[in-house]
């Protein structure tokens, strides 16, 4: 199975594409989107309060 990277992250924008899973090779057009707020951040914390179960 090929690893799969379908998006790209510069600035204040991400680039997302779907891909075929075992090819790897994308299957659409790439969209673009403004990131309003860091969700790897969000994530990284709201994923910390999850296991200390203070969500």
């Amino acid at each position: 199975m090929v690893t799969i990277e379908n998006y790209k992250h510069e600035n204040d924008v991400t680039y997302l594409w779907l891909q075929d899973i075992d090819s790897g090779k994308p299957v659409s057009e790439v969209k673009a989107t403004k990131v309003l707020s860091n969700f790897n951040v969000n994530a990284q914390i709201y994923d910390s309060q999850c296991a200390k179960g203070t969500v």
